[in-house]
């Protein structure tokens, strides 16, 4: 997190000109006031000059540059040029990184009582960066620099009784640092805050206070609060709701949310005002590039009945697999009827009486009566076949959340 704090040195106007520049956007009018007390060696200037070329503001992001200021402020004990400078070598941004430098900087800036510095220190102890790992430390590293208005100290130390991470348990507690840091604007919290509205943890469950602070934390570029808020937008079923839920999702998918690519791609391929078939491929498609099952099985759908794009069965049926190798039942439903008929992939029953299996194993009813159906149909050799590509399947993925071991065929059948 950088230090947003102007730090300025008693009585200097020209830098006080350069904060009311920077306020207002006048970057290149700020750089003017800085530069030059940055180069006669004022400290307050070298960090603001070094914050200006790690942001760009005014000037081409550089952190090699931003390093260089925030090292000569920082050699003049400069709590938030400390601080961000030790943020640049845990990270290795402009500098080779050296996390045990991050710390001593932390830890420095943390002596001069800065609370960001604070709450840097506390993440290296909650994972044990550059020190031994001491969860009991960091939150009392994260309570220091909460006590005193730091944001990211009240997120931290929230999520910390909000997981019982160090501390012990309690909701209302991390719900009350999270609420703090979120007033705060900051965008972590906001989400944060927006699942506990939503879900009633250590709040008062409200979808109004949730949709609120998701769109706060959507406005600032959370693309997770972006999917979430258009979620809850759709779940409202008015027209002007659904308008503003595609935008967000438009976003959300933009930043690579495949649940917001997927969303977007079955909107697109309702009929309505906003249909449109061929969008709704491509998101679909952005989706199932991630592995999302259910975008695989609904872009099978579009090529099988040629939705948007042309007919191509073959192609229908290998997203139908990926999905069904998935654990998806509908698509492995889906497969076994492809299987059954020869559409896409070679006749094969055993495989249709394999994947109808698995389907109704899963859950879905509509798959058992095909399975029985076929099982009586195919000759015993044929069965056999099918057992086994059931108990295949079963034993490639150790029979994971299934809950079928050794006698996996007989607990399928019996499903």
């Amino acid at each position: 997190m950088l230090a947003a704090t102007l730090v300025l040195s008693p009585g200097c106007s020209a830098v006080h000109d350069g904060q009311v520049a920077y306020k207002k956007g006048d970057y290149v009018g700020a750089i003017s006031a800085w530069q030059p007390l940055a180069d006669q060696g004022d400290a307050s200037a070298q960090y603001l000059i070094g914050l200006m070329h790690e942001r760009g503001h005014g000037m081409p992001e550089d952190d090699a540059l931003a390093a260089q200021w925030y090292t000569r402020a920082a050699e003049q004990n400069h709590p938030a040029a400390m601080n961000n400078l030790g943020i640049l070598y845990q990270a290795g941004r402009g500098v080779e990184r050296d996390v045990q430098k991050a710390h001593d900087l932390y830890a420095r800036a943390s002596d001069e009582l800065l609370p960001d510095a604070r709450s840097n220190l506390g993440v290296m102890y909650l994972y044990g960066i550059g020190v031994q790992q001491d969860r009991r430390k960091a939150a009392e590293l994260f309570r220091f620099a909460a006590l005193r208005g730091s944001d990211k100290g009240q997120y931290l130390l929230g999520l910390m009784y909000l997981t019982a991470d160090g501390v012990p348990l309690n909701t209302r507690e991390g719900a009350r640092w999270i609420t703090a840091s979120a007033e705060q604007g900051n965008t972590l919290a906001l989400f944060e805050l927006a699942q506990l509205h939503e879900h009633g943890r250590g709040v008062v469950t409200s979808r109004h206070q949730a949709i609120r602070a998701y769109r706060r934390a959507a406005v600032k570029g959370h693309a997770g609060a972006q999917n979430n808020l258009a979620m809850l937008l759709l779940e409202r079923n008015k027209p002007q709701d659904r308008e503003q839920a595609m935008v967000w999702l438009e976003q959300a998918g933009a930043q690579g949310v495949a649940q917001a690519q997927y969303a977007l791609g079955r909107l697109y391929a309702e009929p309505g005002e906003t249909q449109d078939e061929r969008a709704a491929v491509w998101w679909l498609t952005r989706a199932a590039e991630q592995g999302l099952r259910e975008s695989l099985a609904s872009l099978a759908v579009m090529y099988d009945h040629g939705r948007g794009t042309q007919v191509d069965p073959e192609t229908a049926a290998r997203l139908y697999a990926r999905a069904a190798d998935l654990d998806w039942p509908r698509a492995q439903h889906m497969l076994g009827m492809f299987y059954e008929t020869g559409r896409g992939v070679e006749k094969d029953l055993p495989n249709a009486y394999r994947w109808y299996s698995l389907a109704a194993a899963n859950g879905f009813e509509p798959a058992a009566a095909e399975r029985d159906r076929l099982k009586f149909a195919l000759p015993p050799e044929q069965q056999s076949r099918g057992d086994l590509l059931i108990q295949d399947w079963y034993d490639a993925r150790g029979s994971a959340g299934t809950g079928i071991t050794g006698n996996g065929i007989a607990e399928v059948q019996a499903r």
